[in-house]
């Protein structure tokens, strides 16, 4: 498909007219507004009477903008050239559906146009969505005038109506943040639409297509929790702001051994395998290429217990044997690594467990011995105990 920037598409008209220089300002492109799609309408033909045209689609889409695409015609052509949203009646007696956005158009009386065809620009709705119609605007022959979208808003597109048959644009155009113009300079914070008119002057309203800016892209995750070896985990990365769908990767550094990230959710999952502190940037990319870092860590580590059902893996992990027995049912076990470990075990239950000691940091093999610095009370209940040396 075409790339096609509604924004910048009529720029082009300004100094073919004369107009000032303009300041330019970074513009949003539509191309990249989640439910894109680009619609041609029918062809229309004028005999040069003041005919009215239209356009639309009623899909729950809303429309960002349109052009005149006919060889030979321009906006000079047509006194009006405008949107139109859901139930308005137009001048011709249509009436607009509950989901229906388009453009209309009438010819300006001067002379015959026959061929014209439109190209629109259709997106998802977007928040503060709005078609903004000015005031009653009086125009002399050449005179500038415009209307300004919600502060803070974006602009995708305008148009005007000439109340007069025979009035006619010279420049109908996006305006954007600071751009200085005959009639007006547009704030840091405000963009509109500007129409010039021809040789002809009149009333005649401008109309502006705008919604909310979209909110910067930035990671918002601040930290991690760690990471146990041999014990699932996952953790989903959180942004703000930018423009779906985005892709999460991993720019720098590199997260612990057994997990990766979904490219789609940004979710960090897995099986850690090795111990240590893990840093890396994570980097989230949206539709429109923008791009936002994050330099986060993962420290994973082995706790000094683990207790589960043989038969039914992954065994949960414990800091202390205690804990870990209070969870036990018959035929668990308990694992300990081959290290000191104060406290004493009081295993009270009537349940029949093994209690295994010398294991090393991945719980491999248990070739060494565990230290259990307090005593072991056998109240009730079976305990089997391997390699555990109490003192």
């Amino acid at each position: 498909m075409k790339k096609i920037v509604v924004l910048l598409m009529m720029l082009g008209l300004v100094a073919a007219f004369g107009a000032p220089a303009i300041v330019q300002a970074t513009a949003i492109d539509i191309t990249t507004l989640p439910g894109y799609e680009v619609v041609t309408s029918g062809t229309f033909n004028f005999n040069g009477s003041g005919g009215w045209a239209g356009w639309s689609v009623n899909n729950g889409k809303v429309v960002l903008g349109a052009k005149i695409i006919s060889a030979g015609d321009a906006i000079s052509d047509f006194s009006v050239f405008r949107p139109v949203g859901p139930g308005e009646t137009t001048p011709f007696g249509y009436t607009y559906g509950a989901n229906e956005y388009g453009f209309i158009l009438q010819d300006n009386g001067l002379g015959a146009n026959n061929g014209v065809q439109m190209e629109l620009y259709y997106a998802d709705p977007m928040a503060g969505y709005t078609i903004t119609k000015s005031s009653n605007l009086s125009y002399s022959a050449t005179g500038w005038g415009g209307w300004s979208a919600p502060a803070g808003q974006v602009v995708s597109g305008g148009g005007y109506q000439f109340a007069t048959l025979g009035a006619y644009p010279a420049v109908s155009q996006i305006a954007l943040e600071n751009s200085v113009w005959p009639h007006y300079t547009f704030g840091p914070n405000e963009q509109g639409w500007v129409v010039q008119s021809g040789a002809v002057g009149g009333l005649a309203n401008v109309y502006v297509i705008s919604f909310d800016a979209p909110e910067p892209l930035s990671i918002t995750t601040s930290s991690l929790p760690n990471g146990i070896i041999l014990n699932p985990y996952s953790r989903t990365l959180e942004r703000s702001g930018g423009i779906a769908p985005f892709n999460w990767t991993i720019s720098g550094g590199a997260l612990p051994n057994g997990l990766t990230i979904n490219n789609a959710t940004g979710n960090i999952s897995g099986t850690p395998t090795l111990s240590g502190t893990f840093s890396f940037t994570a980097k989230v990319t949206d539709v429109a290429l923008s791009e936002a870092f994050k330099s986060l860590s993962i420290i994973t580590e082995s706790l000094p217990v683990r207790y589960g059902d043989p038969d039914a893996p992954p065994f949960t992990p414990d800091h202390i044997i205690q804990s870990a027995y209070d969870h036990c049912v018959t035929g668990y076990i308990i694992q300990v690594r081959d290290l000191e470990l104060p406290g004493d075990v009081d295993c009270w239950q009537d349940v029949e467990v093994t209690l295994q000691g010398g294991f090393d940091e991945y719980y491999t093999s248990n070739d060494g011995f565990t230290k259990i610095l307090g005593k072991l009370t056998i109240s009730s209940g079976k305990v089997v105990i391997e390699n555990i040396i109490i003192r």
